[in-house]
């Protein structure tokens, strides 16, 4: 089953049981769905909602978190011998040469943006 299909199933699903006037626990016994996996997909579908809600094409977009000025001044500097970019946060620096990895570098800027 395609994603969109798997979406589109659970929505008729949750839409049925919100029409039912039964509570959840009821409405999933009598259906004999795990109530577990309705709760699930319920505030996984609220979630994708409230991401693409302002979003006229439904497409999530990326979250970015907020840089100080100081470190956006730091981050426009390049490492003189080597011609990198340097990101310093906090005490770290995250050197990022030509051609980096993308998803590698948005995963180690997730990584030190955790409060320690």
């Amino acid at each position: 089953m395609l994603h969109n299909e798997k979406h589109k199933e659970w929505e008729q699903r949750i839409a049925e049981f919100q029409q039912s006037g039964l509570n959840m626990r009821r409405w999933c016994r009598e259906q004999q769905i795990p109530y577990e996996r309705m709760k699930y997909w319920k505030n996984r579908l609220k979630e994708n909602a409230a991401l693409t809600s302002s979003d006229s094409t439904k497409v999530a977009s990326p979250i970015w978190a907020k840089v100080p000025a100081v470190l956006e001044k730091r981050v426009k500097q390049s490492s003189p011998v080597t011609g990198n970019l340097l990101i310093h946060i906090r005490e770290i620096v995250v050197e990022v040469s030509v051609g980096f990895d993308a998803v590698t570098l948005r995963e180690v800027l997730s990584a030190v943006q955790i409060p320690w």
